[in-house]
């Protein structure tokens, strides 16, 4: 298991290196699921550990259950970090994400995606419309 985490962070490394991509998360509401989302993509782990913390409401509830529950755009938000680019969160998430989860994580794909290509020398600007359900 850890062989193949460690491969799929080389080859993410790797494929980040060839083409750079930026990627712009635009709320669809102001949710907190959202802003979790939101700071799942962006690589936020602060930010994102806040939205954890304020999305629990409960001291029972466990983050690991926060984690597993809520999806960015119809992906596990591992998946979600790890789609967009976001390592450190992508890390995070991912001790957090229940077994059965984690074999969604190899599938990726992101909707709803405007790419703005203004020039060979500037990085892709992708335009992420995020939402939690």
């Amino acid at each position: 298991m850890t062989k193949q985490l460690i491969a799929t962070l080389a080859i993410l490394a790797c494929a980040t290196n060839l083409h750079a991509t930026e990627y712009q998360f635009v709320a669809n509401d102001y949710s907190s699921a959202t802003r979790f989302c939101i700071a799942a993509g962006e690589g936020d782990l602060d930010g994102l550990r806040y939205q954890i913390r304020k999305l629990r409401q409960s001291p029972h509830l466990q983050y690991k259950t926060i984690v597993n529950s809520i999806r960015c755009n119809g992906q596990i938000a591992a998946q979600f970090a790890n789609t967009h680019g976001a390592t450190n969160t992508f890390e995070y998430l991912y001790r957090l994400t229940d077994d059965k989860n984690r074999k969604h994580i190899g599938r990726t794909s992101v909707e709803e995606v405007a790419l703005d290509q203004s020039g060979t020398e500037t990085p892709d600007v992708v335009i992420v419309r995020v939402s939690a359900r």
